[in-house]
This record gives structure tokens, sequence and C-alpha cells, in this order.
């Protein structure tokens, strides 16, 4: 027997082998991304302990519910068994699942690129990858190649999961999927006629997702049927709903177990998402504050400023309530590279026509902050026309005797919030990126708790609606939008100053966005202690 024929007896014993031993392949073969290392971003698959209990619980058990902490490559490693069942089995129709399809489809890119890097003998003779799939080719001999394995992306509502008899199912952060029942109605085929389903997430409070891996409740708390694999590992079997449920802790990992990782990463996080997103807790949000992280210890402050060159308001238009918040932006750091967000005032107008309240508004900013330039935001509902004026609040604030310019948007509630959740946290001087003067009593108690999510009574809420009190709703909502117009997902400023429409303040122009540009900070605030 010649080398030729030697390198390829091994290459095919190598495939068999691969072919029966997914752990094998992964640490032998698979190379993944890591986004955050410039220097060697592909890496072979880390040879974990704890990930092989998750290779070895997918292999053995079919209908499979996953609940993690992040950062553990749960999500890297059953796309890729997904993979290995497509490249090693004939016929195989698999399905990458996730909320929107970008997602899904991220999740495909994934496996395209360990694909790619598999040595040549080891890929099929041709494989197809366009957006949203992948699709392998075999030798058929005499017939030359016929399309065979195939993955595909797809939604939450996808229609291919009722058309399409599938091999296996990845339902990626299912917690997160509002109608994650419905899809999982659409995969029962799959699941009854011996297909593999894995719904793989963080938790994110009582909905479907949590069903699956409690069998509804009867196993949410530690008991017998829990079986430590290793530390923060923990498998069992659920009775109702035949699933199997792997628990994936955060310190299954051995550098994450250590307290200085804890300490280190723990402060950098809002506490209700360390708690569900680490610790893997199921807390319902009912009742609950939407700013969780706020602590009117460390953000509720005296404050002290003087010649504000730029202040900004925000504005909510509650029915005969209008509310309105005036705050600064403020650089610090080096180079001014990190904002600050600071509420100074507060107004709440009672029984109040919007045109009587914007009169107050502007009597008030003149009288808190002579001199200054004023950028007001407001809430997207003052877009709307009432019952008794053709005009909207907005373009009644447009004319005059106001001319106040509203600049509004649709805001998401969860990314908003989570933003505030962000500035909440504390710097490495130990003061947070969000503070409200001892002068906004009601933005306090607003933040405090009185802003806060309904009760609700219907199964499988993962996060009711803002309680709509008529009067803390209007603080928690100023905050909200504030932070969403002026941040970006890094609590940077946006760069929004060069907008080409003069700025209407006071009944005057503003000045020109070069010298606006020039006093989008200020300098002359104080904390008091």
């Amino acid at each position: 027997m010649d080398n030729q024929e030697l390198i390829k007896a091994y290459h095919e014993r190598e495939k068999l082998v691969c072919a029966s031993n997914p752990w094998y392949w992964l640490i032998k073969y698979c190379y993944t991304q890591d986004e955050h290392d410039e220097d060697n971003p592909y890496k072979l698959y880390p040879e974990y302990s704890y990930l092989k209990h998750v290779v070895r619980v997918w292999w053995y058990e079919k209908l499979l519910a996953i609940e993690k902490s992040r950062q553990l490559l749960g999500t890297w490693t059953i796309a890729l068994l997904y993979l290995h069942d497509a490249l090693f089995k004939i016929g195989r129709r698999e399905f990458y699942q996730s909320k929107e399809f970008t997602a899904a489809n991220n999740l495909l890119n994934r496996a395209k690129l360990t694909y790619n890097r598999l040595p040549k003998w080891m890929q099929r003779p041709k494989a197809d990858m366009t957006e949203g799939k992948l699709l392998l080719y075999r030798d058929a001999g005499d017939r030359g190649l016929e399309s065979d394995s195939e993955i595909m992306a797809v939604t939450m509502d996808s229609e291919a999961l009722r058309s399409y008899t599938a091999s296996g199912i990845l339902a990626d952060e299912s917690a997160f999927q509002e109608r994650a029942e419905q899809a999982y109605a659409a995969c029962r085929p799959t699941v009854t006629g011996g297909g593999r389903y894995t719904a793989l997430s963080t938790v994110n409070g009582r909905n479907f997702f949590w069903w699956l891996v409690t069998d509804a409740g009867a196993n949410e708390e530690k008991n017998d049927r829990w079986k430590e694999l290793q530390k923060g590992v923990h498998f069992w079997k659920n009775e109702n709903n035949k699933f199997a449920v792997l628990r994936l802790h955060y310190t299954a990992d051995e550098e994450k177990r250590k307290q200085e990782w804890i300490d280190r990463e723990k402060p950098t996080v809002p506490v209700r998402r360390w708690n569900r997103e680490m610790e893997i807790s199921f807390e319902s949000y009912e009742g609950q504050p939407v700013f969780g992280s706020y602590d009117s210890k460390i953000h509720f402050q005296k404050v002290n400023f003087s010649n504000l060159p730029l202040v900004y308001r925000v504005w909510d238009f509650g029915r005969r309530r209008p509310c309105c918040l005036w705050c600064a932006i403020q650089g610090i750091g080096p180079d001014d590279k990190v904002d600050r967000l600071i509420f100074l005032k507060e107004l709440l107008g009672k029984e109040m026509l919007i045109t009587e309240f914007a009169k107050k508004v502007l009597r008030r900013s003149k009288e808190w902050f002579p001199g200054a330039v004023f950028r007001d935001y407001g809430d997207t509902a003052g877009d709307h026309r009432n019952d008794t004026n053709q005009l909207s609040a907005i373009n009644i604030l447009k004319l005059q005797p106001y001319r106040i310019l509203i600049r509004h948007k649709q805001i998401s509630r969860d990314s908003s919030t989570d933003l505030v959740e962000q500035l909440l946290l504390q710097d490495e001087t130990g003061m947070p990126r969000l503070i409200v003067s001892k002068e906004c009593k009601m933005i306090n108690e607003a933040m405090g708790g009185g802003y806060r999510y309904k009760e609700s009574n219907t199964p499988n809420i993962v996060k009711p609606d803002i309680l709509r009190d008529g009067l803390y709703e209007h603080y928690g909502d100023c905050v909200r939008i504030i932070a969403e117009h002026n941040f970006d997902r890094r609590l940077l400023m946006k760069s929004k100053h060069n907008n080409t429409t003069p700025i209407i303040y006071n009944g005057q122009e503003s000045k020109s966005e070069k010298e606006e540009k020039k006093h989008s900070r200020f300098r002359e605030v104080f904390f008091g202690r």
C-alpha cells in the first residue's frame, strides 16, 4: 500500500471515528470565532469538561432543553452538533430557528465558518452556501453529485417548520421568542416522528421556555431528580413533557467560578440582568420596578450648577397632566469620552392644557437656566391629534409664541429600559452614569419603584406592560426617552448635533450648529455629598 492509499485509509478511518464521536470531531477539527481577540480570532474548539457533558447529553437525548448562563459556548456547541448531524448522515434537514431571521442566519454563519475550516477530505464534494441556507451534496456514483443534507435559518413565524419534515430543530434563545409555543406546535410532527428538538436559552421569566425546563413548575427547585454531572452542570428528565433538561451555570467554567472574575464582571451588569443571564433566575417582572438597579443612596444627590450652555428638556404629553424634565449631559474622563446624564429640574402640570403648560415651561427655563440653549425631546404620543384640535401637541408647540421643536421617534420599551439600567451602573470611580438632583423628588420616587410593571394574571407573559398610573409613568417614560435619543449601546453620547435644520428655542433660532457643538457639554457641575 503506497503513501496515498495510507493517507486515504487514514482519512476514511478518521471520518468514521468523527461520525460516531462528535466530541472527538469538535476538539480535533472544529474552529470557532472569538470576536474579542483581534490577533487570533479563530480558535480550535476548547476541551472544557462541561462542554463534554453538553455533547454527551445532546447525543443521547432527542428532546432537550438547555437553560444556561451566557459566555459558555453553549450556542456554538449545539449549532456545531447539528452541523455534525448534517455532515455525517445522509438526507438530513436541520433548522436553526430564532426570533428573527438575522439571528438565525448569524447562527448558520457560525456553522458555515466551521465547515469552511474543516479539512478538504472531511468536507462534502460540494456545498452551496446562500443566505439562510447551507446545502451539502453527496457523490451518487453514476448519477454524479446529488443534493443531500441541508441546514436552514428560519424565524419563529416561519411556515418552513410546517411545510417540511425536519430531522432536527435548534430553537435558539427560546425564552425571548414571544410566539415560542406556537413555533413549538409547528414542530410537533418532527418531535412526535422521532426528530430531534433542542431549545437553548438564557432565561426570561415564566414563559413557554420556563414550562419546558421545569415541567410546568414541577422541577423548578433543585430536588432529587436533579443529577449533578459536575460543578455547575445539572441534568434531569421531566415526567410530563418528556424533555431532558440540562442546566449550564457559569460556575461550570473554572475561570468564571473564581471570585476575582465574579467581582470584576458582576458590577458591570444591572442586578436583574445578572440574575437572569448568569444566575439562571426565572424571577418575575410583575409588580417590580422598571429600573431595578436604581438606588436613591447612590443616584439621588445634591447637584450645584451654573451657566449651563446647553440644557435638554424632555416632554411627556399626559392627558391634562403633561410633564417636563430638565437635564444635562456632562463629559467626564479623559477627553470627555464618557458622558453622564444628570436630571436637574422637573415639572408636572395638573389639569392643564399643553399650551398653558408650555408657557410655564418657558418661564421656568428662563428662570432656572438663563442664557442656555434648549434641546427638546418628547413622546411620540405628542404627535397624535387630540379630540378638540386638528393639531397635535408637538405641532402646536412649533407655533408662536412657543417655537419649540420636539424631537421624537418610536423607541423600544425593552432596549431603552436596558440602556437606562446600564447608565445606573457605577464606573471605576464609584460614580453612576445617571444622577438625579435632590430637587427632583418625583423622578426619585418614580425610579425608586413608582414606575413599575403591572401585576398580570396572563400566563406565559415574558414582561407585563408598564403600569399606567397617570403620575409616575410620565417621569419614567421621560427618562427612557432622553436616554434612547442621546446614548448608544456603548453609553457614549450620540453625535446628533449636526442637524442642518435650525433649532428653534424660546422664539429664537439657535446658535450655529458649530457653536452648539462647542457648548454640547457643560463643565460647571459639582456634586454635593
